[in-house]
């Protein structure tokens, strides 16, 4: 993989407070979800943000630099030589994210977890270095809305689930196959399929999952190409909450190195079809810099083409309420310690008031939540049983 230069171009004082949480992302051409993107992570806890910008030319470098407690990084260089963005990701987490709790997250994603309404990331992050876990295992949910693609407008000054307020409730988990004494353990251990692009794009998996897993797996050893009909969907699973210490690494975007995972599991919230999603769709098959050589988005642009008042709305489509309501319909997994603490907030943040900050100088309470002792990684993955999805 060829090394990139990222040259930083705010002039932002960076500090030091290792309780912040920090977040990373990568973006283009951003400027329609950036404002409200970071607006929720503010609101949920974010306290500073490293931003890569990849030529971006509609106004996006300009917000992030006006923004306070963000940091810019620019690159005009190849996003596919650079593993999607994990060479780049990895470069920033080790410098500026070390021994510290971070959210690695695209433009178009927000992170919900159980709770997020009322228990901002900080609290989560203590919980999370009681049980020892190091990362929380997610996956994306793609928000849609009630017309066509083309009408879900995002404006200023209103929220993208203005826009894009529905997603489907129907995921299946399966454990991902490997042969055994040859292969090591997968991590994470589970695959989430499910959404408006398998229901789509990928009509044959419904039916035949089983079958083509199979044709994968084989062709996973041959170097035979897949027809378009049984190309792999997008890969829906995600580990955007880390504790970054030594050693800790992003694969490619969507693990990092074998680390022990919460029971508690996130959604991203994906909002990938807002108006601009056509100008998008043919702009990246052009670039060819996204996963092999941007056939998904071909096969988005074959879509459109044929189809070019497509709506992901069906008669099961589900309006998003909060993170209560994933949690009811099984997306959203927890510990009993968890519910707990998110069920009864008064009763927590009492007990929490009585500890002893005076080890903590100059840091308030709701920072010093989230420094405990560093963990340890591990290849335990605490995600749950797919039996219960």
């Amino acid at each position: 993989m060829p090394t990139h230069t990222l040259i930083r171009i705010d002039t932002n004082p960076i500090g030091d407070r290792h309780t912040e949480i920090r977040g990373f992302m990568t973006v283009r051409d951003e400027m329609l979800r950036l404002p409200r993107t970071f607006d929720h992570y503010r609101r949920i806890g974010v306290r500073r943000f490293f931003v890569v910008d990849n030529g971006s030319t509609d106004g996006s470098r300009e917000f992030l630099l006006a923004q306070p407690n963000c940091h810019v990084f620019l690159t005009h260089a190849s996003y596919a030589e650079s593993g999607y963005g994990v060479e780049w990701q990895n470069a920033l987490l080790d410098t500026y994210g070390t021994g510290h709790w971070c959210l690695v997250v695209d433009a178009d994603e927000w992170f919900v977890y159980p709770g997020c309404e009322t228990r901002p990331l900080n609290d989560l992050a203590a919980h999370l270095e009681r049980t020892g876990a190091q990362g929380v295992f997610a996956f994306m949910l793609d928000m849609y809305g009630p017309g066509t693609i083309a009408d879900a407008i995002s404006e200023p000054e209103r929220s993208l689930l203005d826009a894009c307020r529905y997603f489907d409730s129907r995921y299946a988990w399966h454990r991902r196959p490997r042969i055994r004494g040859i292969e090591p353990p997968p991590f994470p251990e589970f695959d989430v399929f499910g959404g408006p692009r398998l229901r789509l794009l990928f009509p044959n998996l419904h039916h035949y999952y089983h079958i083509i897993r199979t044709v994968w797996r084989t062709l996973d050893f041959l170097p035979v190409p897949l027809p378009d009909a049984l190309q792999t969907p997008p890969k829906l699973t995600k580990i955007p909450f880390v504790r970054w210490l030594p050693g800790t690494r992003y694969q490619h975007p969507h693990a990092t190195t074998p680390i022990k995972l919460a029971e508690v599991t996130g959604i991203l919230l994906h909002f990938k079809f807002l108006q601009d999603f056509y100008a998008r769709v043919v702009d990246e098959v052009n670039r060819k810099e996204h996963w092999k050589g941007a056939s998904e988005y071909a096969r988005y642009l074959a879509k459109l083409k044929k189809n070019p008042t497509l709506s992901l709305h069906y008669d099961g489509s589900v309006a998003y309420e909060d993170s209560r309501q994933l949690v009811r319909l099984g997306l959203l997994r927890e510990d009993e310690e968890w519910k707990e603490i998110r069920t009864n907030i008064d009763e927590f943040d009492a007990r929490r008031d009585q500890q002893d900050w005076t080890r903590w100088p100059n840091v308030s309470p709701n920072d010093q939540t989230a420094a405990a002792r560093p963990s340890r990684p591990s290849t335990t993955s605490g995600v749950p049983d797919p039996s219960r999805v």
